[in-house]
């Protein structure tokens, strides 16, 4: 076989290998991608819960305030009553004012105890919800820890196979480097196997000049048709 096209092989079996590396950082940065957005979903959404609850409790804390409004309303009325003399027709206004406003004080003291009776048994939940949010954030951080750890690895084995390949490509002669790339440029694979009497990239039949010139392993030889190198299955 000739040196220059035992070289190339090496190339593009180095140039393969690097392909499958790229490919496999670019499903790992996908998926990388992906976890992370699953993370800050994660996140936002039990802050979302954390709000509901905080807004549960506000409430709860605005009917109480409410009450405590009303009440200091209906005191003073009924201090009014019981202290200052005023007319019949106040005493009747201030009596109905004082009726009215239990009547809501009431209505709001049950609400009031009500949020607070949900605010409580919320709470609760919200802690077994944040336990189980931290368990799946654990688990998210481990996953992409993993991810991260193989991508390193890869990023390594790309660093060597471009150190090997670059060794490679020193060995080959200059004007056979130049087309190599320009293949490389629009196909992905710039040699070809002989299969029969076709290239094995393009599929088309070879001339019997190519392929005896192919077979006797002298020299580089390239497809008429596609212009990929050819090499021999015996090579």
């Amino acid at each position: 076989m000739s040196g220059e096209l035992g070289f190339l092989k090496e190339l593009g079996r180095s140039d393969a290998r690097l392909r499958a590396i790229e490919g496999k950082l670019t499903d790992l940065a996908r998926e990388l991608d992906l976890l992370e957005r699953r993370r800050q979903e994660e996140l936002d959404a039990i802050q979302r819960r954390k709000d509901e609850h905080t807004e549960l409790l506000r409430r709860a804390s605005r009917r109480a305030a409410e009450v405590d409004e009303l009440d200091g309303r209906v005191r003073a009325y009924q201090k009014k009553l019981d202290e200052e003399i005023i007319s019949y027709k106040e005493m009747e206004h201030l009596r109905e004012q004082i009726r009215l406003l239990r009547e809501k004080m009431d209505t709001l003291a049950e609400e009031s105890l009500s949020l607070m009776e949900q605010g409580e048994s919320d709470e609760i939940s919200l802690r077994e919800e944040e336990q189980q949010h931290r368990q799946r954030l654990a688990r998210l951080d481990e996953e992409m820890a993993r991810v991260r750890r193989r991508v390193s690895s890869l990023e390594a084995d790309r660093a060597q196979e471009l150190g090997q390949r670059e060794s490679w490509a020193q060995k080959v002669p200059s004007h056979i480097m130049e087309h190599y790339k320009r293949l490389l440029e629009q196909l992905p694979d710039p040699l070809a196997l002989v299969k029969g009497e076709n290239c094995g990239g393009c599929h088309l039949r070879l001339s019997e000049t190519t392929l005896e010139r192919v077979r006797a392993e002298r020299e580089v030889v390239t497809c008429e048709n596609c212009s990929r190198f050819l090499y021999w299955s015996g090579g």
